[in-house]
């Protein structure tokens, strides 16, 4: 996100900030030593989620999917004060401060004294908490959320020192959009407006309970084969991102476009009308290159569909047969990235093929496999499971697995 400012309201500031003395110029107008009190700034805040299983961190994404329990944490990189002298204009477009624009970034932990930048003022004077996220149910935006985190306000630097031992985290408690907003008192006055630093969808999945996500597939010419794709969006911050503790089970295709996912959060929804396809196999390849062939360990990152499967849940990463008469193994990704082994920010690309004499079909109506049309729209419809087995034992025996299965890829596991 961009630099985001906000003015903060007059009786907020007359009342949070000790030694302030008002301006003979006009009413209300906070200075000290000759600086007037101009805005707060969080620069560049976002949402992250790192479940506390896993040592590596996640790619960055705009929206999560996460297993309820699972933390969501606040961050910025300052968390400034900005003072004017009176009589200038300042823009603060830099985080250096000027004899007439003085910021007080927070985060560099700079000693309080009279005098600028910082002008003696300290966190949690007077303040004693800071509203920081709030909630819509039901993905849509209403002029009154919920709120949904407050923190006192001198963990503030928690959200940008990185060796804060007390970081700032919640659990979000359902799905819902969320939004982080620049610090609102327990002293601003109820009709103070939201100013909105940053915004994210979360899902939350219960444990023993599924739910469904769904994707556009789009059609690629790979090795010569016609494929039908799907890679999440986004690349040093991708659309949406899931919790390691959730996992794909049932995979479906089907016939159809999207319809508007927006009611309940999503991209895409799948159309009632939708029509159930079986492809001959689904390739879910970590950090593709544009090319099946060759690709390390291809075998263990396929699966081939279950032709006696009903609803259409040809293939079931649980059950997973990486050829046409392996026996049945498990794989364990989400939608957007394999964790086991752990790949957390190396993007998986999904391929589906439809091979008539690999038991792809087109038309399940039909007697004999029918091919698919190269014009074909399609969707891969995923079914997410929070998971509850123990992580490392699980760890530990699928490092076996991929070791015996795969020498070529065994240097990836870490």
């Amino acid at each position: 996100m961009g630099r985001v400012k906000t003015i903060v309201s007059i009786l907020l500031l007359y009342m949070a900030l000790s030694g302030c003395r008002q301006n003979d110029g006009g009413i209300g107008n906070v200075v000290v030593d000759d600086h007037l009190f101009k805005e707060v700034e969080l620069e560049n805040a976002r949402f992250e989620l790192k479940p506390s299983a896993f040592s590596q961190p996640l790619q960055p994404s705009v929206d999560f999917w996460l297993k309820k329990d699972d933390q969501v944490a606040l961050k910025w990189d300052s968390f400034e004060f900005h003072w004017e002298r009176t009589g200038t204009m300042c823009v603060f477009e830099s985080n250096t401060s000027t004899a007439n624009c003085s910021i007080c970034n927070y985060c560099q932990n700079p000693v309080v004294q009279n005098g600028p930048p910082c002008f003696g003022i300290e966190l949690g004077t007077n303040v004693t908490r800071f509203d920081l996220v709030v909630m819509h149910d039901g993905f849509v935006l209403v002029p009154e959320p919920k709120l949904a985190l407050s923190v006192p306000s001198p963990q503030m630097v928690n959200g940008c020192r990185p060796d804060s031992p007390d970081p700032i985290s919640f659990q979000p408690e359902r799905s819902a959009a969320y939004q982080m907003i620049i610090p609102k008192t327990d002293l601003s006055l109820a009709y103070s407006p939201f100013d909105i630093v940053t915004e994210t969808k979360i899902h939350v999945v219960e444990a023993g309970m599924n739910q469904t996500v769904a994707y556009q597939l789009m059609r690629q010419s790979i090795d010569g084969t016609n494929y039908w794709t799907w890679a999440i969006t986004g690349e040093n911050s991708w659309l949406e991102n899931f919790s390691p503790n959730l996992r794909v089970t049932d995979i479906r295709v089907l016939r159809g476009g999207c319809a508007d996912g927006s009611a309940q959060g999503k991209q895409c929804a799948t159309p009632n009308e939708s029509v159930p396809v079986r492809p001959s196999r689904i390739f879910f390849l970590p950090n593709f290159q544009g090319a099946v062939s060759g690709y390390l360990g291809v075998d263990l990152h396929s699966c081939y569909s279950d032709l006696n499967a009903s609803d259409g849940k040809f293939v079931n990463l649980g059950s997973c047969r990486n050829t046409s008469n392996a026996a049945p193994t498990e794989r364990f990704t989400t939608p957007t990235y394999e964790f086991l082994p752990e790949r957390l920010t190396e993007k998986l690309t999904w391929l589906v093929e439809f091979d008539p004499n690999g038991g792809g079909d087109a038309d399940l109506t039909t007697s004999v496999p029918d091919p698919m049309p190269p014009d074909a729209v399609l969707i891969i419809e995923f079914t997410i499971h929070a998971r509850g087995e123990n992580y490392e034992a699980v760890k530990t025996n699928m490092r076996a697995v991929y070791s015996a299965d795969c020498v070529a890829d065994a240097g990836r596991l870490q």
